[in-house]
């Protein structure tokens, strides 16, 4: 009995051991199971972290890049507008330039007998053509609009029996271009006279037809007429 005792003692001495031993591998799986969570969490939060920064420093990036595209329009719409105030100024200055640009004008005497005096302007009232508005019918002169170069042309003709008349194109006092008609009664009584020039005008200066000798007496209506007209503007 005592053996049998001893027997049933020793082993339940042994199965507690191998109970105890049991709980501890428990355990301490347990312990390792819950350390490898937490290096994985440890490793997680750190990779969201790093996700954190990453993400913060995409933004302010985002932000970076809003605000130089920003600029970018600001500056596009700035030189936008400039080219367009200089389009718009450049088309005004092209649109008078060319309206400047439009001149050419006829005129001839209305009255047919026509004492043109001694020593002014032959004045031509009856206006034709005034493209750009730069003959004065009242004094006879015109007055260029703008530098560039011009062609004139008058013709004349003698009244009847009157003297020969000579006549010549001016510009402010330089003689342009001398015209003559002849006065040789019935022979050739109503000679005519004309000439035409071309010349280089600055802006303002003025350019008629002027007695340059002999009678004072033409056959006027449409027989006796000045033109002229812009053939090219300087630039």
């Amino acid at each position: 009995m005592f053996l049998k005792a001893l027997i049933l003692a020793a082993t339940a001495t042994a199965v507690m051991s191998v109970n105890i031993s049991c709980d501890s591998l428990t355990l301490q799986s347990l312990l390792t199971l819950v350390q490898h969570q937490m290096t994985t969490m440890e490793q997680q939060a750190a990779s969201i972290q790093s996700l954190q920064s990453q993400l913060t420093a995409l933004t302010t990036s985002s932000l970076k890049q809003d605000h130089a595209l920003d600029k970018v329009k600001a500056s596009v719409t700035d030189v936008k507008k400039t080219v367009m105030e200089r389009l718009d100024t450049f088309n005004a200055q092209l649109e008078a330039k060319a309206n400047m640009t439009k001149v050419a004008f006829t005129a001839h005497m209305s009255a047919t007998g026509v004492n043109v005096g001694v020593n002014g302007p032959f004045i031509f009232d009856r206006v034709i053509t005034n493209i750009g508005d730069s003959y004065n019918n009242h004094s006879g002169i015109f007055v260029a609009p703008c530098d560039g170069v011009y062609v004139f042309s008058f013709i004349m003709i003698n009244d009847a029996d009157a003297p020969t008349i000579h006549a010549q194109i001016e510009k402010d006092g330089e003689v342009l271009g001398v015209g003559t008609s002849d006065g040789l009664g019935a022979y050739n009584k109503w000679d005519d006279g004309s000439a035409l020039v071309t010349t280089r005008l600055k802006k303002g200066d003025h350019v008629y037809v002027k007695r340059r000798g002999g009678g004072t007496r033409v056959y006027g209506s449409v027989y006796t007429n000045f033109s002229g007209f812009l053939l090219v503007a300087d630039v």
